[in-house]
């Protein structure tokens, strides 16, 4: 592609990307953050925590962390059903109130909502979860009994409002702790494209959505230090450099042991690459860098534009 035709596909894919954008930042104006009360620095040990990741970024590994403890109920994108059907702007304050409270029920183990029953009446994503696949007819009682004995772990893809979450616990009196989960972009777009679930007219306009919920993430994040006790942050690029060093920054974060069994996990789990697109198995350290090789200069130019707050903001290399 020559360079004036690079500069022409890059003003009109900018323009679209930005007049989408300024659209979804008017329909979520409206800031909770005054609303939540200051949280004390010395809380107990974590009873609820909320994975907070994104489509495509490598989370999976991520959340094993916590689906390996046998003391955790884990739950995989258990809001996949909640809210595709509706049509409406995802990001509406109402409609973020209405995810909150559900994931909310969820943490109180209350699985009465249909949105996280699947058509055969089973739990949404129950094989990824370990405590349930090992339950080969697991009813809904039984389910939440068992989720009431353990703590419990929420992994979610869907862009949340923090500030909206956090309210809503508040409110309801729910002991939760949020653990924020970032990766570059550029990886994350190649990743999507190779999964072959978008048409190539939308890849640009949804990697511009992913940069910008995330970059609100990450902002809340560092302007509300008073909120830290429940709040923390981690990239992808951190837990594949340092896996074991991370896990137990996390585990620390919210106050929990780490299993014995953990460690072995990770260390079978990070020397190899296995099991395909979804797989948990990463050579972890030498795929951090692999998307550069992949990317075309273009793609690359493109996504830097469009992303250059989000990749700025997160320390990565331009």
């Amino acid at each position: 592609m020559e360079p004036t035709q690079i500069k022409i596909v890059v003003f009109c894919v900018i323009a679209c990307a930005s007049f989408y954008l300024i659209n979804l930042t008017l329909t979520s104006k409206r800031s909770y953050t005054e609303e939540i009360t200051v949280y004390q620095e010395d809380l107990p040990p974590a009873e609820n925590v909320l994975l907070a990741t994104g489509y495509r970024t490598g989370s999976s590994f991520f959340a094993e962390l916590f689906n390996q403890n046998d003391d955790v109920f884990y739950l995989f994108e258990p809001d996949h059903n909640k809210l595709t059907k509706k049509g409406g702007n995802w990001f509406r304050p109402e409609i973020q109130e209405e995810w909150a409270n559900f994931v909310l029920d969820l943490f109180q183990c209350n699985f009465t909502n249909p949105a996280f029953l699947g058509e055969t009446g089973h739990i949404v994503f129950n094989q990824h979860s370990k405590m349930l696949a090992s339950q080969k007819y697991f009813e809904r009682s039984k389910a939440e009994a068992l989720c009431r004995s353990k703590k419990r772990v929420i992994k979610t893809i869907k862009p949340a409002r923090i500030d909206i979450l956090l309210k809503e616990a508040e409110k309801r009196k729910i002991d939760l702790r949020v653990l924020l989960y970032f990766r570059d972009a550029r990886p994350v777009f190649l990743s999507r494209r190779k999964a072959g679930e978008l048409p190539p007219s939308k890849f640009y306009l949804n990697i511009a959505t992913y940069c910008s919920e995330k970059l609100k993430q990450y902002e809340f994040y560092t302007e509300n230090l008073s909120l830290h006790s429940r709040l923390n942050s981690l990239t992808f690029e951190e837990l594949a450099e340092n896996p074991e060093i991370e896990a137990k920054s996390i585990y620390e974060f919210i106050k929990w042991d780490i299993p014995a069994n953990l460690h072995t996990w990770i260390q079978n789990n990070t020397h190899k690459s296995s099991g395909g697109a979804y797989a948990t198995s990463r050579n972890s350290s030498a795929i951090i860098s692999e998307w550069r090789k992949k990317i075309g200069e273009e793609e690359k130019f493109l996504i830097e534009s469009i992303c250059k707050d989000y990749l700025k903001l997160l320390n990565y290399n331009l």
